[in-house]
């Protein structure tokens, strides 16, 4: 298993606060998963509609949920058993799919970084 770091490295993802206008945080690299997290980039946004998906589909609950997290007009990001899929809007194709653990991973990063800045 890979540690968080290590995961962040394989995305190329960076976190990074801006003082120029308040303290606004940023969430750099992880090719399309930038847009995706630059729009959830809340503690209360990832409590509130990213950990919910992933924690119901590694529990295998049985019920279905909406599991669009859709952010833009470019790609549709559907979260499933297999990982998060990023789905191009134009074409229908798949763009990139992250294994589900690794965008946990992810997710919980960015939490921390953003709790803590």
């Amino acid at each position: 298993m890979m540690t968080a770091k290590e995961v962040l490295d394989f995305y190329d993802i960076s976190f990074y606060v801006s003082t120029q206008f308040g303290k606004t945080p940023y969430f750099l690299g992880g090719d399309e998963m930038e847009e995706l997290f630059l729009h959830f980039n809340t503690v209360d946004d990832i409590n509130e509609e990213i950990l919910p998906l992933i924690e119901h589909c590694q529990n295998g609950d049985p019920f279905p949920v909406d599991n669009d997290l859709t952010v833009s007009l470019r790609e549709r990001i559907e979260v499933t058993l297999v990982g998060v899929k990023f789905i191009n809007m134009n074409t229908g194709n798949i763009d990139m799919i992250v294994p589900l653990q690794h965008f946990k991973t992810i997710v919980l990063a960015w939490q921390n970084f953003l709790n803590n800045h």
